[in-house]
């Protein structure tokens, strides 16, 4: 079972939750679209500062497909259809704007099953942990040998 508390502190009931997620993310989908509807022409096609090798067009068609991926892996069981992935490489504003509309739709309805089903859902894969970036716990370095260690730390080689 699901429990939201309300600003006052009451319990939110199962309605006025599906309510506040779906109305949550329709807010989240409309920002996301009017970014991409205004965003000038030429911008689209620009190398993103930091990552030379993504344009704006890209991260743009990657939000979509990326929704279109969790619809697709959480919604199938549950007879949710995932819309079609766009081409990131080549995805232009006019097939965008449809295309993130559609996959909004299918959030919506993830959200709602979730919500539905007392907040779970079934069909995420064994390391969701992945999936959502959660740390794995600190990293460790295997300890170094001196086959490993860097050419300024090795001992000088007589020739």
């Amino acid at each position: 079972m699901i429990l939201a508390i309300r600003a006052n502190g009451g319990a939110m009931s199962t309605i006025e939750l599906r309510r506040a997620l779906v109305d949550t993310w329709r807010t989240n989908n409309r920002v996301t679209v009017y970014l991409f509807e205004n965003l000038p022409a030429e911008l689209w096609s620009q190398k993103v500062p930091g990552a030379p090798r993504r344009t704006v067009r890209m991260i743009a068609g990657h939000i979509h497909n990326c929704r279109c991926m969790w619809v697709k892996m959480l919604g199938r069981r549950h007879g949710i259809e995932a819309p079609p992935a766009v081409d990131r490489h080549r995805v232009a504003r006019r097939q965008l704007l449809p295309a993130l509309e559609l996959s909004s739709q299918g959030i919506t309805q993830l959200l709602e099953l979730g919500v539905d089903q007392g907040g779970k859902l079934s069909g995420f894969p064994p390391r969701r942990r992945a999936l959502h970036g959660i740390p794995r716990g600190p990293r460790r370095s295997p300890p170094r040998t001196d086959r490993h260690a860097r050419p300024s730390a090795r001992a000088p080689v007589a020739r």
